[in-house]
Protein backbone atom coordinates (compact mmCIF):
# COMPACT_ATOMS: atom_id res chain seq x y z
CA UNK A 1 0.00 0.00 0.00
CA UNK A 2 1.20 3.39 -0.66
CA UNK A 3 1.36 5.99 1.67
CA UNK A 4 1.95 9.86 1.48
CA UNK A 5 5.57 9.53 1.96
CA UNK A 6 6.40 6.22 -0.28
CA UNK A 7 7.32 6.86 -3.63
CA UNK A 8 5.75 4.61 -6.41
CA UNK A 9 8.17 2.58 -8.89
CA UNK A 10 5.70 3.80 -11.75
CA UNK A 11 6.25 6.68 -13.98
CA UNK A 12 4.08 10.09 -13.22
CA UNK A 13 1.59 9.80 -16.16
CA UNK A 14 0.56 13.26 -17.45
CA UNK A 15 -3.02 14.12 -17.26
CA UNK A 16 -3.29 14.51 -21.16
CA UNK A 17 -1.41 11.49 -22.24
CA UNK A 18 -2.43 7.74 -22.93
CA UNK A 19 -1.00 5.89 -20.20
CA UNK A 20 1.87 3.36 -21.52
CA UNK A 21 1.09 0.05 -22.02
CA UNK A 22 2.69 -2.34 -19.71
CA UNK A 23 6.04 -4.19 -21.17
CA UNK A 24 7.17 -7.67 -19.71
CA UNK A 25 9.97 -10.59 -19.58
CA UNK A 26 7.91 -13.61 -19.41
CA UNK A 27 10.33 -16.36 -18.96
CA UNK A 28 9.31 -20.82 -19.06
CA UNK A 29 11.18 -23.30 -18.22
CA UNK A 30 11.53 -26.58 -19.87
CA UNK A 31 14.05 -29.58 -19.35
CA UNK A 32 14.78 -32.68 -21.65
CA UNK A 33 17.28 -35.33 -21.05
CA UNK A 34 19.54 -36.24 -24.26
CA UNK A 35 23.68 -37.60 -24.95
CA UNK A 36 25.63 -36.11 -27.63
CA UNK A 37 29.29 -36.20 -28.46
CA UNK A 38 30.93 -33.20 -29.98
CA UNK A 39 32.99 -34.70 -33.11
CA UNK A 40 35.02 -31.15 -33.36
CA UNK A 41 37.03 -31.03 -30.02
CA UNK A 42 40.26 -31.58 -30.32
CA UNK A 43 41.92 -35.46 -29.99
CA UNK A 44 41.77 -37.14 -26.17
CA UNK A 45 38.90 -34.35 -25.79
CA UNK A 46 36.32 -35.66 -23.59
CA UNK A 47 33.30 -34.26 -24.98
CA UNK A 48 34.85 -35.99 -28.32
CA UNK A 49 32.90 -39.15 -25.96
CA UNK A 50 29.31 -40.05 -26.17
CA UNK A 51 27.85 -38.72 -23.05
CA UNK A 52 24.41 -37.09 -21.50
CA UNK A 53 23.04 -34.10 -20.13
CA UNK A 54 19.77 -32.88 -18.16
CA UNK A 55 19.12 -30.09 -20.02
CA UNK A 56 17.50 -27.29 -18.87
CA UNK A 57 15.75 -24.68 -21.67
CA UNK A 58 14.19 -21.11 -20.97
CA UNK A 59 12.18 -19.46 -23.05
CA UNK A 60 11.81 -15.76 -22.33
CA UNK A 61 9.40 -13.54 -24.71
CA UNK A 62 8.98 -10.27 -24.74
CA UNK A 63 6.06 -7.38 -25.35
CA UNK A 64 3.35 -5.57 -24.23
CA UNK A 65 0.46 -6.47 -21.73
CA UNK A 66 -2.84 -7.03 -23.62
CA UNK A 67 -4.93 -4.82 -21.94
CA UNK A 68 -8.04 -7.01 -22.99
CA UNK A 69 -6.40 -10.37 -21.15
CA UNK A 70 -4.05 -9.27 -19.04
CA UNK A 71 -0.85 -11.01 -20.01
CA UNK A 72 1.54 -11.04 -22.73
CA UNK A 73 0.68 -14.40 -23.81
CA UNK A 74 -1.41 -17.56 -22.19
CA UNK A 75 1.09 -20.28 -20.28
CA UNK A 76 -1.10 -22.94 -22.15
CA UNK A 77 0.03 -21.14 -25.78
CA UNK A 78 3.27 -21.22 -24.92
CA UNK A 79 3.91 -24.61 -24.48
CA UNK A 80 2.11 -25.23 -27.55
CA UNK A 81 4.63 -24.15 -29.22
CA UNK A 82 7.66 -25.00 -27.23
CA UNK A 83 6.54 -28.57 -26.30
CA UNK A 84 6.63 -30.64 -29.57
CA UNK A 85 10.66 -29.22 -29.82
CA UNK A 86 11.48 -30.23 -26.61
CA UNK A 87 9.99 -33.79 -27.54
CA UNK A 88 11.72 -33.82 -30.02
CA UNK A 89 15.16 -33.70 -28.27
CA UNK A 90 14.35 -35.61 -25.28
CA UNK A 91 16.04 -38.65 -25.08
CA UNK A 92 17.40 -38.61 -28.52
CA UNK A 93 21.29 -38.33 -29.58
CA UNK A 94 21.62 -34.82 -30.36
CA UNK A 95 24.04 -35.67 -33.08
CA UNK A 96 21.42 -37.46 -35.03
CA UNK A 97 19.06 -34.43 -35.54
CA UNK A 98 19.58 -32.16 -38.34
CA UNK A 99 21.54 -29.32 -37.96
CA UNK A 100 22.56 -30.82 -34.60
CA UNK A 101 25.41 -32.76 -35.77
CA UNK A 102 27.81 -30.74 -33.64
CA UNK A 103 25.82 -30.60 -30.72
CA UNK A 104 27.33 -27.79 -28.72
CA UNK A 105 25.25 -25.68 -26.22
CA UNK A 106 25.27 -22.70 -28.46
CA UNK A 107 24.28 -24.35 -31.40
CA UNK A 108 21.43 -26.27 -29.55
CA UNK A 109 20.50 -22.27 -28.54
CA UNK A 110 20.49 -21.20 -31.89
CA UNK A 111 18.28 -24.35 -33.19
CA UNK A 112 15.59 -23.72 -30.84
CA UNK A 113 15.47 -20.12 -31.51
CA UNK A 114 15.45 -21.01 -35.51
CA UNK A 115 12.38 -22.90 -34.79
CA UNK A 116 10.53 -20.89 -32.09
CA UNK A 117 11.11 -17.36 -34.08
CA UNK A 118 8.20 -18.09 -36.54
CA UNK A 119 5.29 -19.10 -34.61
CA UNK A 120 6.62 -16.78 -30.98
CA UNK A 121 7.38 -13.73 -32.45
CA UNK A 122 7.85 -12.60 -29.59
CA UNK A 123 10.94 -14.23 -28.17
CA UNK A 124 13.42 -12.61 -26.98
CA UNK A 125 16.16 -14.89 -25.42
CA UNK A 126 16.46 -18.27 -25.40
CA UNK A 127 19.09 -20.34 -22.66
CA UNK A 128 20.31 -23.72 -22.73
CA UNK A 129 21.57 -24.78 -19.72
CA UNK A 130 23.41 -28.05 -20.59
CA UNK A 131 24.47 -28.11 -16.89
CA UNK A 132 23.63 -26.77 -13.35
CA UNK A 133 26.65 -24.05 -13.53
CA UNK A 134 27.01 -24.07 -17.78
CA UNK A 135 24.88 -22.15 -19.70
CA UNK A 136 24.54 -20.36 -23.39
CA UNK A 137 22.20 -17.30 -24.26
CA UNK A 138 20.99 -16.37 -27.48
CA UNK A 139 19.10 -13.40 -28.33
CA UNK A 140 18.80 -13.38 -32.11
CA UNK A 141 20.93 -11.71 -34.58
CA UNK A 142 22.04 -8.22 -34.84
CA UNK A 143 22.49 -6.53 -37.87
CA UNK A 144 25.95 -5.07 -38.93
CA UNK A 145 26.04 -1.56 -37.77
CA UNK A 146 23.38 -1.95 -35.47
CA UNK A 147 22.78 -2.18 -31.68
CA UNK A 148 20.56 -4.95 -29.83
CA UNK A 149 17.92 -2.91 -27.86
CA UNK A 150 17.14 -4.25 -24.22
Amino acid sequence: MLTPTSQSCEPQDRADAAPAPLHVELCREYRFESAHRLPLVPPGHRCARLHGHSYKVEIVIAGPVNEQTGWLIDFYEMDSIVTPLIEALDHRTLNDIEELENPTCERLCHWLWKRLCGPLPQIHMVTVWETVDARCSYRGEVAPGQKRHG
